[in-house]
This record gives C-alpha cells, sequence and structure tokens, in this order.
C-alpha cells in the first residue's frame, strides 16, 4: 500500500504518541501499585483482574 508524505508524517506522530502514552501509562500505574504489570506476570504468573480495573 502507497502511502504519500503526509500519511507517512502522520502514522509517524500516531506510532510516536502511542509509545509515549503508553509509557506515561506505565509510569502512572507503577506509582499507584509499585510494580508494572509486566512484572507483576513475572514474579506471580497471574494479573490480577481488580488491578487492571484499578481497584
Amino acid at each position: 500500500m502507497a502511502v504519500g508524505a503526509s500519511g507517512a508524517v502522520v502514522i509517524g506522530v500516531g506510532l510516536v504518541a502511542g509509545l509515549v502514552g503508553a509509557l506515561a501509562a506505565e509510569g502512572v500505574y507503577r506509582s499507584i501499585y509499585g510494580k508494572s504489570l509486566v512484572g507483576q506476570l513475572q514474579d506471580t504468573g497471574v494479573i490480577q483482574a481488580g488491578l487492571l480495573k484499578g481497584r
């Protein structure tokens, strides 16, 4: 699929914004629960559903 120059810019900005948003969300989660979802999964093998909902 061919993408023009403006389309490539939009895609690039979207990818960067998605990455920054994911890192910000991970930082908020760590500040509340003290560890990342991946860290919890490695430690316990389970991610509690309540933590995903913010409870």
